[in-house]
């Protein structure tokens, strides 16, 4: 299922978490890293089979049906009052909160890590001053 994407630009403009912006895409184009999908593309080592037993794990199974993720569709469903991922995405509170709803899956490491960083307080960070300063790089 691809979805119309007249809608997400201006959805994406107005996203300023880019982990948040990226979610939303990838929920759009259902090119998201998971199972069936991987292994449609032929990932070595990955069968399509989702956790809980169905024989495909696709973004329509997860946000409709899957077993494994009972509480954090019932908590989209609290927000928006629907699992349409067509109708989700095309208005920006709602794909927010499909958004979170990936997020909550826990299904997409990447965009776990993405709120590690986003947590992290770098106020105390400074870039260096020049290559020599980082251990990695051997002296001239």
């Amino acid at each position: 299922m691809r979805s119309d994407t007249r809608c997400i630009g201006v959805l994406i403009r107005q996203v300023v978490r880019k982990h948040v912006a990226t979610a939303i895409f990838l929920l759009r184009s259902v090119v998201l890293g998971l199972r069936a999908w991987l292994s449609s593309i032929g990932v070595p080592d990955v069968t399509p089979e989702c956790s809980c037993g169905h024989p495909r794990r696709t973004i329509q199974h997860v946000l409709g049906f899957c077993p494994d993720h009972i509480e954090a569709r019932n908590k989209l469903l609290e927000r928006t009052g629907h699992t349409q991922i067509d109708r989700l995405l095309c208005e920006k509170d709602t794909a927010r909160w499909a958004e979170q709803w990936l997020l909550d899956t826990g299904l997409l490491d990447y965009l776990q890590v993405a709120l590690k960083v986003e947590a992290t307080d770098t106020g105390d960070w400074a870039p260096f001053t020049n290559s020599q300063e980082l251990p990695y790089f051997p002296a001239a």
